[in-house]
């Protein structure tokens, strides 16, 4: 079985809260944290499944996340010290806490 590894930044935004992967352009939302575990866990398997189906790597084709979330997740490293469970930290207006988050992917499928 085949693991990848994907950092991502979850934050909330208004009364949201988003997940972008690091590594991945990949995002997603939900009303809590615990739906949004659930919810990037199935983009991440939606995406990786289309890859494998092309025959290609999964996340292979995406580029990375834009600048700002490696922004994000540098700040949260200097205000922790290291990797952060949680912290509030001034983003910008909309967004009103952030937390760095890893979760893997793993598949059987060999391409």
């Amino acid at each position: 079985m085949n693991s990848i590894g994907i950092r991502a930044v979850l934050f909330q935004q208004d009364e949201v809260w988003c997940a972008q992967c690091l590594e991945h352009d990949i995002a997603a939302e939900a009303p809590t944290l615990d739906a949004l575990k659930d919810e990037m866990e199935a983009v991440l398997a939606i995406q990786a499944e289309l890859s494998l189906s092309h025959g290609k790597e999964p996340f292979a084709d995406l580029p990375r996340a834009p600048e700002k979330y490696f922004r994000m997740y540098e700040a949260l490293q200097r205000a922790s010290g290291r990797i952060a469970e949680e912290h509030s930290i001034p983003l910008d207006d909309h967004v009103h806490a952030c937390i760095v988050a890893r979760f893997a992917y793993q598949h059987d499928h060999v391409v």
